[in-house]
């Protein structure tokens, strides 16, 4: 590995075993830049990945990518990448340029970021990436042993993104929020999920968006209840401030789709794309409801329509 870990002279990853120089020879000042795609196909990896360890205070991917990465853990967690401890952290951590696909995560647990309890609020930034992750629990959670954790954060270490794209599938147990604290600035989502479990009530842990505030994000895809149950609930966000957020879902088999956030401005979903079953609104008046509304596909792609209701855009149909 060449570089010597300054900001102006970064340590320079061109291999998959590069990535894991990132614990050892990293810390709290380090910085590292991708200068090829790392395929873990063609690697010793490619059978018997472990996670990487993010000791750094920059991992720079300068437009690269990383793919195939396979990792089942049915006994523990499945993770991507592990962030250090507090004691040899820095207190925020930047992503930036990266691109990943191709990741199927598979174990009792699966995170992409996994982070040690002892780093609340020191947060990690994620600026232009764009991550594509499959999810497969191998354990269903028991309604008396809830996580409180997330798919890209555990709620110890938040996340805050601005201008990246997250491309998420996965089976669902849960209670398990896709994002549990942090910030959302200017992404697009996309999200393919089914519920194999529900809980007998909803509670703000369950959120698919837990105490995150978002400003200009793009939500799209479809969310299905494969339960037994008759009726399905499901907890779009709770908590966290919303400006300038739409989603284009389609909800499978759901009654009802809580959007529990505090919507400081204009948010809007398709009403056309939804489905019939489903009924998407807020249970709490102080949040704003009126801010939330539900259009048709055509009004969705109408940049005159969206401005005349209040929704900041530019550009035309």
């Amino acid at each position: 590995m060449t570089g010597t870990g300054t900001q102006t002279d970064p340590y320079i990853i061109l291999t998959a075993d590069d990535l894991y120089e990132i614990g050892t020879v990293g810390g709290t000042t380090a910085y590292f830049r991708l200068d090829a795609d790392i395929d873990f196909n063609e690697t010793a990896y490619a059978e018997s990945f472990s996670p990487i360890t993010l000791k750094c205070a920059e991992l720079d991917g300068n437009g690269h990518t990383i793919r195939n990465i396979y990792y089942t853990n049915q006994a523990g967690c499945a993770n991507v990448f592990t962030s250090c401890s507090r004691y040899d952290a820095p207190w925020s951590m930047t992503v930036k340029n990266l691109k990943m696909e191709n990741i199927y995560l598979s174990g009792a647990i699966t995170y992409f970021l996994y982070s040690p309890s002892d780093l609340e609020d020191c947060p990690i930034v994620f600026s232009n990436c764009s991550i594509a992750c499959s999810f497969k629990p191998s354990t269903l959670l028991a309604n008396s042993n809830y996580t409180y954790k997330g798919f890209m954060s555990d709620g110890n270490r938040y996340i805050e993104a601005s201008y990246c794209t997250f491309v998420i599938t996965a089976e669902n147990a849960g209670p398990h929020p896709l994002f549990y604290g942090g910030s959302l600035n200017c992404c697009h989502i996309n999200v393919n999920f089914d519920i194999l479990e529900t809980a007998e009530s909803l509670y703000n842990r369950e959120a698919f968006f837990r105490s995150v505030n978002m400003t200009d994000v793009a939500i799209f895809g479809k969310i299905r209840s494969k339960t037994d149950k008759e009726s399905s609930e499901w907890l779009f966000s709770a908590d966290g401030t919303h400006s300038n957020v739409y989603q284009v879902m389609e909800y499978e088999n759901i009654d009802t789709a809580y959007w529990n956030s505090l919507i400081s401005t204009v948010c809007f979903y398709d009403s056309e794309v939804k489905g019939d079953r489903v009924n998407i609104t807020n249970n709490n008046t102080s949040y704003y409801p009126q801010n939330i509304h539900g259009l048709t596909t055509a009004q969705c792609k109408s940049a005159e329509y969206l401005k005349s209701i209040g929704f900041l855009c530019e550009g035309a149909e």
